[in-house]
């Protein structure tokens, strides 16, 4: 089941808060950003406040614009009432009022990818969100079109140690599947980090089994 994510924003940061949206989704959390998700039919304050309660991260934006508007100090509160995790955005405000106390995240206009792992990893230890963050990352890190996103996605996924046996085994086996996994040279370093931590762990067969592909890749 995928992790509910709101995004609050300022309406003049609409664009900037799209790609934030599009960066998540590719991590596969589910993602509200009211001008892209309310229909033009629907009572927009209505479903607002159904996507407030339901969200698992809330994920404020903070600009000069967020601070001016008449919604998002009332959507932080809403969210802090209910508990949701809070993993706000800095664009040139830090946090303040009742979410001072969160770290914040910068947000540059060329690190939106940087900037949505890092929410990931500030997760992953949470008690109620943190295996899931763990899967996601997982499953990003296992669909890498190329030998470079391998590279990269398991760099960020490392830093996601220790994992359970079953996350271990779904590492493993899912990276003897994929060839620009096991094919990639600059990512064994890492994946044999993985192979020592699954050692005893994870059938001997099927730490075989990956350590076969990448001797079958012509480096």
């Amino acid at each position: 089941m995928s992790i509910e994510v709101f995004i609050s924003y300022s309406h003049k940061d609409r664009r900037l808060a799209h790609r934030v949206k599009e960066g998540l989704e590719e991590l596969g959390f589910n993602v509200f950003l009211a001008h892209d998700d309310i229909r033009i039919s629907a009572a927009w304050r209505r479903e607002i406040l159904k996507r407030l309660r339901s969200c698992e991260i809330f994920v404020p934006i903070l600009t000069e614009a967020f601070t001016k508007s008449k919604w998002t100090d009332q959507e932080v509160g809403y969210a802090l009432a209910r508990g949701a995790r809070i993993a706000p955005l800095k664009v040139d405000v830090d946090p303040y009022g009742f979410i001072g106390e969160y770290q914040a995240r910068r947000l540059k206009s060329r690190s939106v990818n940087e900037v949505c792992w890092a929410v990931l990893d500030g997760l992953k230890n949470d008690s109620r969100l943190g295996e899931r963050i763990k899967q996601a990352g997982i499953q990003v890190f296992l669909q890498s079109g190329t030998f470079d996103d391998a590279h990269e996605n398991l760099t960020k996924l490392i830093k996601f140690r220790p994992f359970s046996r079953w996350q271990l085994a779904e590492i493993i086996q899912g990276g003897a599947r994929n060839q620009n996994i096991y094919g990639c040279h600059k990512a064994q370093s890492l994946m044999r980090d993985i192979l020592e931590d699954a050692e005893g762990k994870v059938r001997h067969s099927l730490i075989l089994k990956y350590k076969k592909a990448v001797k079958s890749w012509p480096y």
